[in-house]
């Protein structure tokens, strides 16, 4: 089951705005919350939901500048169940086995 919400910056006006799905989810092993787009890109992680969601909203909008984006942006996180590979959007990049 995938969790899905929307959030927007407190300050965004009425004007052009692109939206960018950004993946959410715990790595069990290493008990960190992990956050990951290829729409914009970034990967980044926070011990907590709430501080990954901020983290992502402190980084997305210089990464957005820098990859060209002009937008306002519009975040919409989806919240998933963990997977065995490092980043599910990158095939053959898996994590490394522990001794």
């Amino acid at each position: 089951m995938t969790l899905a919400y929307l959030t927007l910056r407190p300050d965004a006006e009425a004007e052009a705005v692109s939206e960018y799905p950004v993946s959410l989810y715990l790595a069990p092993e290493a008990d960190m919350w992990i956050a990951e787009s290829d729409a914009l890109p970034i990967a980044t992680e926070a011990a907590t939901l709430d501080a990954l969601i901020e983290r992502v909203w402190e980084i997305a909008p210089e990464i957005a500048e820098l990859n060209g984006h002009r937008c306002k942006l519009n975040l919409r996180f989806e919240k998933k169940r963990a997977s065995t590979n490092l980043s599910p959007s990158w095939p053959g990049l898996t994590r490394p086995s522990m001794p």
